[in-house]
């Protein structure tokens, strides 16, 4: 809902992100996928239009998409010369700190997301979030 809300530096046009994976860097096999579809799913019913998400890690889909209709294979549909551009880069990781004592273990979970202009590299907006896991020492923790 933050991302929605910002005031865009280039107004009266409808901003374009590009949503790119979020990283894993913690010792925990989450699939990001799972994060980044959740982010993106809320961010598109959330934004009603007023921001575009785009679907960077479909581009290859995309391209098979408009080849096949520039050879005919498919009708024209919606045509573009290009592929939109981003105007802002949506970037997310995952990091976590674990502590260790005789009663357990814990691991607190960071997601760290941050809005960057894709011109000037400049971050307009950062946001994280946070969870914590504990228990007992052993595999099932694991």
């Amino acid at each position: 809902r933050d991302i929605v809300q910002i005031q865009w530096p280039r107004q009266g046009e409808t901003p374009r992100i590009a949503v790119l994976p979020v990283e894993n860097h913690t010792r925990f096999r989450i699939d990001a996928k799972v994060i980044q579809n959740k982010l993106t799913m809320n961010l598109v019913n959330f934004a009603h239009g007023k921001v575009m998400f785009l679907a960077r890690d479909s581009e290859d889909a995309v391209r098979a998409e408009r080849e096949k209709k520039r050879a005919g294979v498919y009708d024209q549909g919606h045509s573009a010369d290009a592929m939109a551009g981003a105007d802002y880069m949506l970037k997310g990781d995952m990091r976590a700190l674990s502590k260790a004592a005789s009663e357990g273990v814990s691991d607190y979970l960071t997601y760290t997301f941050q809005l960057i202009d894709s011109e000037s590299g400049a971050i307009l907006w950062m946001g994280d979030y946070e969870t914590k896991k504990a228990g007992e020492t052993g595999v099932v923790y694991q």
